[in-house]
């Protein structure tokens, strides 16, 4: 499995982000431990929907033969909690068990 070339997020967050709105230091913290964990890069991307902040966090994966493996996840930064790590293991969690079944289930497409 191989990493996708992607753009690093920054203190702006990445595309589809707040035009100028800095991302959320607990935001950050999430993401620096969920890269610090994870031997895959994630990204970020924060928005505001309904009046209520909300951070989509991103992981993609490319799999030799097989469409990649993508996972999604968003959170409001006031959920984190100040306990990004744990915040980031519960992620993990997640990520493994559906990356689990996609890589030990046939594909819907085969036969």
């Amino acid at each position: 499995m191989t990493t996708r070339e992607t753009t690093p997020a920054n203190d702006t967050g990445i595309a589809n982000g707040i035009a100028g709105e800095t991302l959320d230091s607990r935001a950050k913290a999430l993401l620096d431990a969920l890269n610090e964990l994870f031997l895959f890069p994630w990204q970020v991307a924060q928005r505001v929907e309904h009046n209520r902040t909300w951070c989509c966090y991103q992981l993609i994966v490319d799999v030799p033969g097989r469409e990649s493996f993508e996972f999604f996840r968003h959170i409001q930064p006031a959920h984190i909690n100040g306990e990004p790590f744990r915040t980031a293991l519960k992620f993990a969690d997640e990520v493994c068990e559906r990356m689990g079944r996609y890589l030990l289930l046939r594909p819907d497409d085969e036969e």
